[in-house]
């Protein structure tokens, strides 16, 4: 019983800290005509706010754990990730 609260507690506050220090920004912008729409605003948090990070942080929570990949492994493979997409322009800072 304490076991299974301290998990829960952990996966608590695994969600609060990927929240407020995880960021993830798409700058991609869909035209249709005259018509301009940002991704990150109309699409990703119409759907749920702050899904980017969160799908960053299971990203690397599944890498760790499931695949057993080694910390600095997982952080290459992040830079990797981050710089492809910023690269096509998918990723970019919040303006």
């Amino acid at each position: 019983m304490l076991i299974t609260g301290a998990s829960a507690m952990g996966a608590i506050v695994l969600g609060a800290l990927s929240s407020q220090f995880v960021t993830v920004h798409c700058s991609a912008v869909i035209k249709f005509g005259a018509l301009k729409m940002n991704v990150q605003e109309t699409v990703f948090d119409a759907l749920f706010k702050g899904i980017l990070p969160l799908a960053v942080t299971l990203l690397t929570l599944y890498l760790l754990k499931n695949r057993k990949m080694k910390a600095t492994t997982v952080m290459l493979i992040l830079i990797v990730i981050g710089v492809v997409l910023g690269g096509v322009g998918f990723l970019g800072v919040a303006s």
